[in-house]
């Protein structure tokens, strides 16, 4: 009996065992089939997110275009667009002036906006698995900004305006001399807007814009000031005599302190004696036979340049003084000598320069006797002669120097932020664009301009420049084996720059192309609480049309071209500007019945 009652249990539990083993096939299936269905469910989601439709969660520019076609996508970001560009940047200060403001239009800094590239990255904003994700709410929202192709003339008069307002160059400390005093000045930090930074934020044309300004540390501190002065005063309060054969003389301390010089450098300040201003002041007492050297001379006859050949001289020697005294201040007495001296140029060096013929000219005109003309000769007086060696880069800024009135330069108009102001040196730019034509023509390196921001119709269409200081500059780049040497005159009613080098089989062609997008000039109305309350008046004309203009040229040195450009300036419309008095609306019609201004 107990034989059968086993064997009945050891069947029960066979058949259990078999039924385990069945059951492990039909779950694996069931899970086979899970994820073929979860595989086929993506694959639909992928599928669908292949379509032209973009994924949820997407927006442009604060515009949800989620599940939108591209071209309802295209529509929407148009609208949004188009409301960008008729409002405002409204520019603030994140570091700086507190307070500071500026409101530019939209439409003056931005061209076309960048539709369909928008589009294409708000498609691809999710990628393949995240199309799927995002329709299942999983991801959350996602914003592509909408950039616009923007107007460099515009935004490189924002950022010069920005740097105006906002910028400022640091001081390095410095050592000045008195007449009976030498002080060291304190060093001061700068400011500077980065352009670059400026232009990538408004590409996208925001509402607001706070712009960024950073610290400037100076070059010199105040440290290395302090330890020049205290040498310069070892230099002039030690008594120092000065002997030339049998005579022998006084250094007087008003002329050491002429002659200190002072080299900013690596971090700290050199001190120097000027070893001419020396000279000047001891060859008398000391009774040196001095006979100067004469430096030789390009001289323009006729169409040739000519070497006017260099004469060496005799010249008291005070170089080895200067020296001494600076290395030890506390010296009493130091010998001197009369020796050769050679010209600065001697006639090998400027015959080496390889100067012979004209290579470029260029003439503008100018109505005879205003105050600009003035400016224009002062400039043309300080430039005509100078040489650009081989190789050698030319700023025209660092050539005439500050246009002050000490220096010669009086008030006239120049071109600020759309309207035309009073300021020194006024028409020097008739000087910038004149030298720049020339060079165009001779086929130098242009390195840098800039056109002014109104069209002036007796200049090449683009091909001109502006000057202010200390930017913009004119930069040029004498890239020809062979000096350059400017020439400058200026007439009564015109200025002529012609630049004299070697052929060097150069050639240059030009071409300018016909304008377009031509804008016409607006009336622009704005305040000015200096009127009388009520009044209003035309502070400045509409002038010449705004358009975009592109100039070119090829430069070859005899078949071979080396030089193969193209520009493009867009110039604004002249604007006619109104100021109104306090209580006048900017918005109130012209009175009829007002007489012309």
């Amino acid at each position: 009996g107990d034989g059968r009652r086993g064997g009945a249990r050891a069947g029960t539990a066979g058949a259990a065992g078999r039924r385990t083993a069945a059951a492990r096939p039909r779950r694996r299936l069931a899970w086979t089939a899970g994820a073929v269905a979860a595989t086929a469910l993506a694959g639909a989601w992928l599928a669908r997110g292949a379509d032209d439709r973009i994924p949820p969660g997407v927006r442009v520019a604060g515009v949800d275009v989620g599940g939108r076609t591209a071209a309802q996508a295209r529509a929407l970001i148009a609208a949004r667009a188009q409301d960008r560009g008729a409002g405002t940047v409204t520019i603030l200060a994140a570091d700086g002036p507190a307070g500071y403001r500026l409101d530019v239009p939209a439409a003056t800094l931005a061209g076309p906006p960048r539709i369909a590239q928008a589009v294409a990255a708000a498609r691809d904003a999710r990628g393949p698995v995240g199309r799927a994700l995002s329709r299942l709410g999983v991801l959350g929202d996602v914003d592509v900004p909408l950039r616009y192709a923007l107007r460099d003339a515009a935004v490189t008069r924002l950022a010069a305006r920005l740097r105006r307002d906002l910028a400022a160059p640091a001081l390095s400390a410095r050592v000045l001399v008195g007449r009976d005093r030498i002080v060291a000045t304190p060093a001061r930090d700068g400011r500077a807007v980065d352009a670059a930074a400026l232009r990538d934020a408004l590409a996208t044309l925001p509402a607001t814009l706070r712009v960024r300004v950073r610290r400037v540390a100076p070059r010199i501190g105040d440290a290395a000031a302090r330890r020049a002065r205290d040498l310069a005063a070892r230099i002039v309060d030690t008594p120092h005599r000065v002997r030339l054969g049998r005579r022998e003389a006084a250094i007087p301390a008003d002329l050491l302190r002429r002659a200190l010089r002072f080299d900013a450098r690596h971090g700290g300040i050199d001190v120097a004696l000027d070893a001419a201003t020396l000279r000047r002041g001891l060859a008398a007492p000391l009774g040196a036979p001095e006979t100067p050297p004469r430096d030789a001379r390009l001289e323009v006859r006729g169409d040739r340049v000519v070497v006017v050949p260099s004469v060496p001289g005799r010249l008291l020697r005070t170089e080895p003084l200067a020296d001494a005294l600076v290395r030890d201040p506390g010296r009493a007495t130091v010998e001197v000598a009369v020796a050769a001296a050679a010209p600065d140029l001697t006639t090998t060096e400027a015959r080496a320069l390889g100067i012979r013929e004209e290579v470029g000219a260029f003439t503008t005109p100018y109505a005879c006797c205003q105050p600009r003309v003035a400016n224009i000769r002062r400039a043309a007086e300080i430039l005509d002669g100078h040489v650009i060696p081989a190789g050698g880069t030319f700023s025209l800024n660092a050539a005439l120097g500050e246009r002050t009135s000490e220096r010669g330069f009086v008030s006239a108009p120049t071109i600020q932020d759309g309207r035309l102001v009073d300021s020194t040196g006024g028409g020097v730019s008739q000087i910038a664009t004149t030298l720049y034509n020339a060079a165009f023509l001779a086929g130098l390196d242009l390195v840098s301009h800039t056109p002014h921001q109104f069209y002036i119709s007796r200049y090449p269409m683009g091909r001109e420049a502006t000057v202010s200081w200390p930017h913009p500059d004119l930069v040029l780049r004498n890239d020809w084996p062979a000096g350059i040497l400017v020439d400058v005159t200026a007439a009564d009613t015109s200025v002529t720059v012609r630049l004299y080098s070697s052929p060097l089989g150069r050639r240059v062609e030009a071409t300018t192309g016909t304008p377009r997008g031509r804008r016409e000039p607006t009336t622009r109305v704005v305040r000015n609480d200096d009127l009388p309350p009520g009044t209003r008046r035309v502070a400045q004309g509409r002038g010449p049309e705004g358009f975009t203009i592109t100039y070119g040229r090829r430069v070859y040195r005899g078949d071979r071209l080396i030089r193969d450009e193209s520009f493009t300036w867009s110039y604004d419309p002249e604007d006619e500007i109104v100021e109104v008095g306090p209580g006048v609306p900017l918005d109130a019609p012209p009175d009829p019945e007002a007489p012309p201004p």
